[in-house]
C-alpha cells in the first residue's frame, strides 16, 4: 500500500499499514519512510490505534467516582476508649479502612493510596 500523500487514508488503511509493519521487523521510521509517510504521522496513528483498542472499561470506572461530602467531628478519647476515636473510609468496592488512632496527612494519604491499588486489583 504505497501511496505518496494520494490523499487522506481511512483509520482502516492506517490499521492495515501498522499491522504490515509489525509482521516486517523493520524500524517504525524506516518503514514509513520506504511506505512515504511522514515518521510522526505514523507514530501518531500507531499510538491512536492502540489506544482505541483498550477496553473502555478504564473510562467508565473514572466516571463512575464521585466526590462525597465528608462530616469531620472532633472527638476527644482517652486511653480508655479508643474506640470512640475511631473513623472509616469505605470504598465503593467495599474495601474499608478503620483508624482507631491520630496519624498525619502522609499517612493518611498512604493509607488511602494502598486501598486504591486494593480497589483495583480486585477489578481485573
Amino acid at each position: 500500500m504505497s501511496r505518496a500523500s494520494a490523499g487522506r487514508r481511512s483509520a482502516r488503511e492506517w490499521a492495515e499499514l501498522v499491522r504490515a509493519w509489525r509482521g516486517s521487523g523493520v524500524e517504525a521510521t524506516a518503514f514509513a519512510i520506504e511506505h512515504g509517510i511522514s515518521p510522526r504521522t505514523f507514530s501518531w496513528w500507531r499510538w491512536k490505534l492502540a489506544r482505541d483498542r483498550r477496553p473502555k472499561r478504564d473510562v467508565v470506572q473514572q466516571q463512575a467516582i464521585d466526590l462525597v461530602r465528608v462530616k469531620v467531628e472532633d472527638t476527644h478519647c482517652d486511653a480508655v476508649s479508643a474506640s470512640a476515636c475511631a473513623w472509616e473510609l469505605v470504598t465503593a468496592a467495599g474495601h474499608a479502612l478503620r483508624v482507631y488512632t491520630r496519624l498525619d496527612c502522609d499517612e493518611v494519604q498512604s493509607l488511602i493510596e494502598a486501598l486504591i491499588s486494593a480497589s483495583a486489583g480486585t477489578r481485573s
